[in-house]
């Protein structure tokens, strides 16, 4: 017996399978059979499960058994390598090869869940506990619960992002590829010397702006989506404006125009808001980040759109991204509060100040849709005129975690990042793109395996759409037409 192990001898049950006894003289499979209490357990899985937590691999009957009659992914859990290395003496478990089984301990199973369970793939999450183990690893429960927890959590959050948004990046990109043809092929001409100016659009803005107005010759401005509307209301002429927003509502951005502007869209952004910006006299680009199906595109068309790093989803991080690989020397950040200043959410000309104060009225006035703005999530109190939220901290987590990445200095002063870029080289140039018909029509040759990674985000929204109702496959192939369709 290992010294770190729960299980102390290997026997043979009455039916002939060689099954592990627990350190307390228990064992999970039936001593008299073993095949038959496998198979019981086989009939607790649901039949829309397609990924399965099991608490103890015992003999390996449940899964040698389960995956003669089903295609379905297995995590299993023992508490440490001790316990697989006794295990190991089973013939069937030294044998157990399959690229559907993953095996965890207790210190893996957080990662290990995070990495291997997709639910636009898997579908449902079962978890099959078995009375035996667990009563021999009571002592880790409470942690072995709240790993899985957290491992889901993320799962979750992703998966409710790509459901939410699958459908809508998928159209977007799409659309988004035909206006290739009339983004702007031309070098990038600016004066590097300049401080790069990255405008969010947080409450601090109204006094900070302040600074800008005063030495605007010094700065080369990128404005996030949000903030320029802000800016060109305070007849500040902005550069260059980042948007990764794929909401239709962001067009809002984007009605009013400085002639001579830059506007970098990533290739999975609103595409009407694109298209405004095709329509008027300003000049439109097209980037990457983190979408799969983007990246196809971009492969397909020789890696000619430049690459930012988003971060969790977050505009400020891909303005930062944007002026470091622009070969700015000098950066500063404005307005990246990532909380909410004197009741306020966002700076004064924003869309929102627009949009609510249209449909504002005396029962339910421009103030009260901020409030409902702000207390949409629990708020936590930063200070005595600062509250911040869950989904705010892990943007700002995401944004410092991304800098000190980097090794870049930094300085917080009077709500202002001050950034000195030890790097100072251009990475980001303007690129021509082969053109819109062609990407069309050699994405619509893509295989599966080159688009299901791509695909997956649209998966994720016809699966939820539709209850999980269908097969992966039906699932894929629905997804697989949406592709051709645009060709």
């Amino acid at each position: 017996m290992n010294k770190g192990s729960i299980y102390k001898e290997i026997i043979q049950s009455k039916d002939g399978h060689a099954i592990p006894l627990l350190i307390n003289g228990k064992s999970i499979d039936s001593r008299y059979k073993a095949i038959k209490s496998a198979q019981t357990l086989i009939s607790e899985v649901k039949e829309n499960t397609g990924f399965v937590i099991l608490f103890g691999l015992s003999s390996g009957l449940f899964v040698e058994e389960i995956l003669k009659i089903r295609k379905i992914k297995i995590l299993i859990l023992e508490i440490n390598q001790e316990d697989y290395e006794f295990l190991n003496q089973i013939p069937l478990i030294k044998n157990l090869n399959n690229e559907n089984l993953i095996f965890s301990t207790l210190n893996t199973v957080k990662e290990d869940l995070i990495n291997s369970y997709l639910p636009a793939i898997d579908g449902n999450l079962q978890i099959i506990e078995q009375k035996p183990w667990i009563e021999c690893n009571q002592n880790f429960l409470d942690e072995i619960n709240c790993k899985i927890q957290d491992g889901l959590k993320i799962i979750s959050q992703d998966y409710s992002t790509q459901a939410h948004f699958g459908k809508i990046w998928n159209n977007n990109i799409l659309r988004n590829i035909k206006l290739l043809d009339y983004s702007d092929k031309n070098p990038l001409i600016y004066n590097q010397n300049k401080i790069a100016a990255v405008i969010a659009a947080g409450p601090s803005l109204d006094e900070s702006v302040k600074i800008i107005e005063k030495n605007r010759e010094k700065y080369l401005i990128i404005a996030c989506d949000t903030a320029f509307q802000a800016l060109l209301k305070r007849n500040i002429f902005v550069d260059f404006v980042i948007s990764i927003d794929g909401q239709f509502i962001s067009h809002n951005h984007f009605f009013n125009h400085y002639e001579g502007s830059h506007f970098f869209f990533d290739l999975a952004t609103d595409f009407s808001s694109a298209q405004l910006i095709t329509k008027s006299k300003n000049n439109l680009h097209f980037f990457v980040s983190g979408h799969p199906l983007s990246n196809l595109v971009n492969k397909i068309n020789s890696n000619n759109l430049p690459k930012l790093y988003t971060g969790s989803g977050t505009v400020t991080i891909a303005a930062l991204d944007f002026a470091i690989k622009l070969g700015f020397k000098k950066i500063q950040i404005f307005a990246a509060d990532f909380s909410y200043i004197n009741g306020k959410a966002y700076t004064k000309g924003t869309y929102l100040d627009s949009l609510y104060s249209i449909n504002s009225n005396k029962i339910f006035s421009m103030e009260k849709k901020f409030e409902q703005l702000q207390f949409r999530t629990p708020l936590n109190k930063i200070s005595e005129n600062k509250f911040s939220s869950e989904l705010l901290e892990s943007y700002k987590q995401s944004f410092l975690n991304y800098i000190n990445k980097l090794g870049i200095k930094i300085e917080f002063k009077n709500d202002i990042y001050h950034l000195e870029n030890i790097y100072s080289r251009k990475e980001l140039f303007v690129k021509s793109s082969i053109s819109s018909e062609k990407i069309l029509k050699e994405l619509s040759k893509c295989g599966k395996e080159e688009l299901l990674n791509p695909l997956l985000p649209y998966i994720a929204y016809l699966r939820y759409k539709d209850n999980n109702s269908k097969t992966f496959e039906e699932y894929w192939n629905l997804a697989h037409t949406n592709i051709v369709s645009y060709n």
